[in-house]
């Protein structure tokens, strides 16, 4: 089995794969909603009742990021 490192064009899809991946999750993040003229605060509120679509990218972002670039010493 061939274990040296990925040919450009492997690499470039797996690059490629993982764009499209994080795309698609930014899309179905969605922002809260404030009313015009709406304070700091609102917003922090508003954020407080939204915060598990953001923790969700971000564990979704650091799962993916290893299995797309793994460490270059295994």
């Amino acid at each position: 089995m061939y274990s040296g490192p990925l040919p450009a064009g492997r690499e470039a899809l797996g690059d490629g794969v993982f764009s499209v991946a994080m795309t698609i999750l930014v899309i179905e993040l969605a922002l809260p909603v404030i009313k015009p003229g709406g304070g700091w605060h609102e917003f922090v509120a508003a954020m407080k009742e939204s915060w598990h679509g953001f923790l969700c990218y971000m564990i979704s972002f650091v799962v993916l990021g290893i299995m797309v670039w793994p460490p270059d010493d295994v």
